[in-house]
């Protein structure tokens, strides 16, 4: 597919190819409309391959990178996210602790692993949080969430047990 616009007063016309078969391929051209001269290119073959993954990713994401396989690809990753969000669901639904049990949380499990498993783990969240910001964030205030309902928990457990 290409793309022409037209030229703004004193710029020049854009000519774009979109491509978005295997190989990738969005060249564009800027053309001079006085004297038809090109006056800017750049060539998807000279992008840094940062931007060429970006590129990629976007289009695979889409589901336009391989056509068809591509779509269905997507498709059964979206249905097999909610498939295993529902199971999970499911199974915390099936254990979940009877009625006036303490709740469980991350922390006691965190208490249960051996110290160089802890200090593994989390090393590896703080690359994670390092790495993928946002996702750290949310990590930091479940993590948060779940140390105050233990604290809250271990509280009331003393509190019943010394009445």
């Amino acid at each position: 597919m290409v793309e022409i616009r037209l030229p703004r007063p004193g710029g020049a016309w854009l000519v774009r190819e979109y491509d978005r078969s295997w190989p990738t391929q969005v060249d564009s051209l800027a053309i001079d409309p006085r004297t038809m001269q090109v006056t800017s290119r750049a060539d998807f073959a000279g992008f840094p391959l940062v931007a060429k993954l970006i590129r990629w990713g976007i289009d695979m994401h889409m589901g336009i990178l391989f056509g068809v396989a591509n779509q269905i690809l997507m498709a059964a990753l979206g249905i097999g996210l909610m498939v295993s969000a529902l199971h999970g669901y499911r199974i915390w639904w099936q254990n979940r602790p009877a009625p006036g049990a303490l709740p469980r949380s991350l922390v006691q499990s965190w208490c249960r692993l051996p110290p160089r498993t802890q200090i593994i783990v989390a090393l590896a969240l703080a690359a994670l949080g390092w790495a993928l910001p946002v996702a750290g964030l949310s990590l930091a205030a479940f993590l948060a969430v779940d140390v105050l309902r233990w604290r809250l928990a271990r509280t009331s457990a003393r509190s019943l047990a010394a009445e």
